[in-house]
């Protein structure tokens, strides 16, 4: 398709089970060179603690040397633009989410909290057990067990992932393409195959503009309280991030607040020489496009956008 390493902005996996993420982001010479991991706040924190039943599926050290500033962490779903969203999904791990994309044939939904079609219809399987469980049972869906770190929410999970699909082209199982997909083996010729999805080729690449060469900068300090849609503070002229001390308890009440040191300010260090001050600058790897309000004073000297 024309892509480079370099070109990649940004890798995910709908969890970090048996991912080694050093090679792609780690050491002196990464294989995306530019690339940050967008990661669920929750997968990132467990898989920086794990327990012992959960580090059997978990790389040893497959985190180990990632810098932090190459870390996305969001919390929640993320729209990452027209058509395409990341949409939590708990339960298969606690931090799971699942890839949401608009494609020619409707909406298509792949994680690997099921394994192949039948697990999202199992009442129309061609597998007679498995059918026969499903209409014996009433069970929507059929989890992926090889951990449940939370089943409960793994079985709503993967009905909210049908439910956002639809039907795919063979109405009978919907538009789920599991990262696991069971296919035909000549060893089983008596186990059919219900549904294939194959290979799945849609979208064009957009050459971007040119990189420019970007200047290091120090990371800006900043203050947070609270969780859920994020809200941004961003004091004026000769303050500091403390200004908002006496209200973000009260802004933090359903909200995820971070208030801000602007460069020179604070516990923020000056920038270097020639780099102007600008909000993008501070939010990009914390928060990408779930920045949803900019409050300031008017003499705020940081130009705020609306993502």
């Amino acid at each position: 398709c024309g892509l480079q390493p370099e070109d990649i902005d940004y890798i995910s996996y709908d969890h970090l089970h048996t991912q080694d993420v050093r090679r792609w982001l780690a050491g002196p010479k990464p294989f995306f060179p530019n690339a940050k991991l967008l990661v669920h706040r929750q997968e990132w924190a467990s898989t920086l603690d794990l327990l012992p039943l959960q580090a059997d599926w978990y790389c040893p050290q497959g985190i180990a040397g990632i810098p932090a500033n190459r870390v996305v962490t969001f919390d929640g779903s993320l729209n990452l633009g027209p058509g395409v969203a990341l949409v939590h999904t708990p339960g298969h791990t606690e931090g799971n989410h699942s890839l949401v994309a608009r494609v020619p044939d409707g909406i298509r939904v792949t994680s690997e909290n099921g394994v192949g079609a039948d697990a999202y219809e199992p009442r129309n399987s061609r597998i007679n057990a498995v059918r026969r469980h499903a209409l014996a049972t009433g069970v929507e869906v059929i989890l992926n067990g090889n951990t449940l770190e939370g089943s409960n929410d793994q079985y709503i999970s993967m009905v909210l992932e049908k439910t956002l699909a639809g039907p795919s082209i063979n109405p009978a199982f919907p538009n789920c393409a599991t990262s696991s997909e069971r296919t035909p083996f000549w060893l089983f010729p008596g186990e059919p195959v219900s549904h294939l999805f194959g290979e799945s080729h849609f979208g064009r690449i957009h050459r971007a503009e040119p990189r420019r060469a970007q200047v290091e900068s120090p990371m800006w300090h900043f203050e947070e309280r609270g969780q859920g849609r994020p809200l941004v503070l961003l004091h004026g002229i000769g303050m500091s991030s403390l200004a908002w001390s006496p209200v973000m308890a009260r802004l933090s009440q359903g909200r995820r607040v971070l208030a801000f040191d602007a460069a020179g300010f604070g516990k923020t260090p000056p920038l270097p020489a020639g780099v102007a001050p600008g909000l993008l600058m501070a939010v990009d790897g914390l928060l990408m496009s779930q920045v949803a309000d900019t409050p300031a004073t008017r003499s705020a000297p940081l130009n705020a956008r609306h993502c």
